[in-house]
């Protein structure tokens, strides 16, 4: 088990990298006028997106299938929003015929943390802080740079 999980979590170890690139570099391309809070839902998984907040469509995946390195299937979803130098992703992700209980969370890299009555961890690099945990059976990923829009974009 202990190798399945490494494998999930560097799936998420990739995803974080990516928003910290676009953190950085995207601003100038994607953004602008304000946009309204909006409710959406990404692999089963219901997220708020806060005002303001813009998709960028080029770096969304719908149910993108793939292979760990040791041949695990596993489906991904993930979406991208910028407002100003404000990124926020978030990742979905399940895995075929692996059932992920809810107390896995406990064995995630990171410190642990509740967010909104849900327990994960959370990995902080100084720009961003990604929130890992597991919901019906999916992990999940919402990388942003404040415990504030963390707070926003979970819903429970």
């Amino acid at each position: 088990m202990n190798k399945k999980i490494f494998a999930i979590f560097a799936v998420f170890a990739l995803v974080l990298s990516i928003s910290a690139v676009s953190a950085f570099g995207l601003d100038s391309l994607f953004g602008g006028g304000a946009k309204s809070a909006e409710n959406i839902t990404l692999g089963g998984i219901n997220f708020t997106i806060p005002e303001g907040f813009e998709e960028i469509p080029e770096m969304a995946l719908n149910g993108s299938s793939n292979l760990t390195e040791d041949g695990q299937k596993f489906t991904i979803w993930s979406k991208e929003f910028i407002n100003g130098t404000n990124v926020i992703d978030i990742a979905v992700t399940s895995y075929e015929g692996v059932e992920i209980a809810e107390d896995v969370g406990d064995e995630l890299p990171g410190e642990k943390k509740t967010v909104k009555g849900i327990n994960g961890t959370i990995y902080d690099d100084g720009n961003l802080k990604g929130f890992q945990y597991v919901k019906d059976g999916k992990v999940v990923l919402v990388s942003c740079p404040t415990d504030d829009l963390l707070e926003q974009v979970i819903i429970n």
